[in-house]
């Protein structure tokens, strides 16, 4: 099967867009000349009541930014990749994370997958949207998210009740080479011992 022919329930679809989706009502057709005359009629704005109408609006959203991802968050572990050719990550690269993900008794319901291509948040950005318990790094650049330490690749660093790992970039376990092979079992090893597995 290919990745787009996977058909997915409307409600998971719900739940993945579910900051995204909009529902429009059918504007009243009776009012709408009458919209239309009540702007006309309307004063345009100087620059500062648009700026202060922009830091009212700014001041009410307390709520933690909106960062798209793929899957649930559920157990709060973040994936971060990056994919120039996928809106999160591109189908192959998918199917390698997931039969990581079942090797360490999770699946996509209890991650969050972001392509930094499409999104270069910082950690603390990241940190305030999704409360993170564990952030996997398949990045080649991943000072990006302006940690204040260096991690070795395949070592974990705990900081703000976060444990990371990084590693090398996602497209370079796909092949079956030897040092390939290699990279795949150090990987495995920092998973293990990232998630507490025997």
């Amino acid at each position: 099967m290919h990745f787009n022919e996977i058909q997915l329930p409307a409600d998971y679809i719900a739940l993945m867009y579910k900051d995204t989706l909009v529902a429009i009502e059918q504007p009243n057709r009776n009012n709408l000349q009458n919209n239309i005359e009540n702007n006309n009629t309307q004063q345009p704005k100087s620059p500062e009541d648009v700026i202060k109408q922009k830091a009212e609006t700014i001041n009410t959203n307390n709520h933690a930014p909106s960062i798209p991802y793929l899957g649930e968050n559920k157990k709060k572990v973040i994936i971060m990749v990056r994919d120039e050719t996928a809106t999160f990550i591109r189908e192959e690269w998918l199917q390698f994370l997931s039969n990581i993900l079942v090797a360490c008794k999770l699946n996509i319901g209890d991650v969050a997958i972001i392509n930094q291509f499409n999104n270069n948040h910082d950690f603390k950005t990241l940190h305030a949207a999704l409360q993170p318990k564990y952030c996997i790094i398949f990045l080649a650049n991943w000072q990006s998210l302006d940690l204040p330490f260096v991690i070795p690749t395949y070592q974990i660093q705990t900081f703000n009740q976060c444990k990371f790992l990084t590693a090398t970039p996602i497209q370079q376990y796909l092949s079956n080479d030897t040092i390939t092979k290699e990279e795949k079992r150090k990987l495995w090893l920092s998973l293990k011992s990232l998630f507490n597995l025997n």
